[in-house]
């Protein structure tokens, strides 16, 4: 398993952000403390006593480097950021079976944070591997181009996981009917009315992000994304 400097630097790596920026908002998620929380991640001593993370941490610090708000310090609400996305609910599915069941299988009552974690630990276990590969040994799937999409939105807080293999799609969507936008003064009163924001970003990953995050966390090699860029 990985360390968090290991994992901060595959995030760093792939992402293209740089890697002081990842791990100041891992040690944020690190040293927040609350009633219910004693960090966000696992974590130890130093040397060989380190923390190892798991796909929850890993998915931990994905979503709060991906969210990063693009106005103000990009760290210093790393964990605000983390708990509006995190637990996101799950707000709508469609779609079929498209050979991925531990995704599949998620209860209506899960949140982006565990569709997330169960996306990295399907690939630890080699079971979106397996998918990418039967869809590429898929006769009918030629000229059909797979692909797993992970969509975060802003300033008003939404997330969509988009599957798509052997000609079958799965869509999951994720919010709640009135979320406070993000890039707002926090200082702003409470009880201020609801309003949307005409501002519309998109920020997307892959499948590719989350095998190479896979890799790092696995004890033998995992494929990279490169090998299943194209059916």
């Amino acid at each position: 398993m990985a360390s968090p400097g290991q994992l901060a630097r595959c995030i760093s790596d792939i992402l293209q952000i740089p890697q002081p920026t990842v791990t100041e908002i891992d040690r944020r998620l690190v040293t927040f403390r609350d009633d219910h929380h004693d960090g966000l991640r696992s974590k130890a001593g130093r040397g060989k006593s380190a923390a190892r993370v798991t796909a929850r941490d890993a998915a931990t610090l994905l979503i709060a480097t991906l969210a990063a708000p693009v106005a103000g310090p990009v760290t210093v609400r790393a964990v605000d950021t983390y708990f509006t996305y995190a637990f996101l609910p799950l707000s709508n599915r469609h779609g079929e079976d498209v050979g991925l069941p531990s995704l599949q299988a998620l209860p209506d009552g899960h949140t982006f944070a565990t569709a997330i974690e169960t996306l990295i630990e399907s690939a630890v276990s080699g079971e979106l591997q397996d998918a990418f590969a039967a869809h590429r040994a898929e006769p009918a799937s030629a000229g059909f181009s797979p692909h797993v999409e992970i969509s975060i939105v802003a300033p008003s807080p939404r997330a969509d996981i988009s599957v798509r293999l052997k000609r079958k799609s799965l869509g999951l969507h994720y919010g709640r009917a009135e979320a406070p936008t993000i890039y707002t003064d926090t200082r702003a009163p409470k009880g201020r009315p609801f309003r949307y924001s005409d501002l519309r970003q998109v920020r997307e990953i892959t499948h590719r992000t989350i095998l190479e995050i896979a890799r790092v966390l696995a004890d033998e090699p995992v494929p990279t994304g490169n090998e299943f860029a194209e059916a």
